[in-house]
């Protein structure tokens, strides 16, 4: 890590844009699914917490690289 510049505000984006936001998305989802148990339900967790980590990981590397890397 220490090659990463500001590795610190890295990791700190990451886990206010894509570690709070999964868990939360991650905990909604679990209980839909625990409460009717279909298939449908157990698709819907997994690319939901798959959809929102893509996402919001994309969102903050997006916004980690062009902060700071600005030409």
């Amino acid at each position: 890590m220490k090659n990463v510049p500001h590795w610190q505000w890295l990791v700190l984006i990451y886990l206010i844009l894509v570690a709070v936001p999964v868990y939360f998305v991650h905990n909604k989802l679990k209980a839909r699914a625990y409460a009717n148990r279909t298939f449908g339900n157990l698709l819907l967790y997994f690319f939901g917490v798959i959809a929102t980590a893509y996402l919001m990981h994309a969102l903050s590397m997006w916004l980690y690289f062009s902060f700071f890397f600005r030409g």
